[in-house]
């Protein structure tokens, strides 16, 4: 049977891992709690992804309103005071990402990555193409004819 397709916070997390970005859990969690009351790059992407919100194509409202702001525990939805999982549980050093905080950057890197459209449902079979044979082309309008100058009138008797 085929996997289930990605969801669109899986997707960012990829997308933000890419980017080089921390903070970006795990695939298939759910969890996307960011530290230090900083947003992270998967929240932003999700928000800026998730059709039906107000934060959806929306980069700047993103960025202003998510990412630009360093205060406070919720924003978009999201918990920003908790531990960041870098891939490895919340907390746990991975590489270069490690301890509760994520850079305030990844969020604007989040933010910024392109709206991906979710996958159109599959459409029914189009009817088949028939090819008719080739007919030749109308006839062109034939061009307007002159009019026809009068009869010559009989001479004139002087």
């Amino acid at each position: 049977p085929p996997s289930e397709p990605l969801t669109i916070t899986d997707r960012c997390r990829l997308d933000c891992a890419a980017a080089g970005t921390c903070c970006n859990g795990q695939i298939g969690s759910g969890v996307t709690t960011s530290g230090c009351q900083v947003a992270s790059c998967v929240q932003a992407c999700t928000l800026l992804r998730t059709p039906g919100t107000a934060f959806f194509g929306d980069t700047a409202r993103v960025s202003r309103d998510v990412c630009g702001v360093v205060s406070g525990c919720d924003r978009g939805g999201f918990s920003q005071c908790g531990r960041c999982d870098h891939g490895a549980g919340a907390g746990v050093t991975v590489g270069v990402c490690g301890g509760n905080c994520n850079v305030q950057g990844e969020c604007f890197t989040g933010a910024n990555l392109h709206v991906v459209a979710p996958p159109a449902p599959s459409p029914s079979m189009p009817p088949p193409l028939v090819l008719q044979p080739s007919q030749p082309p109308p006839p062109s309008p034939s061009p307007p004819s002159s009019p026809s100058p009068p009869p010559p009138s009989p001479p004139s008797p002087c």
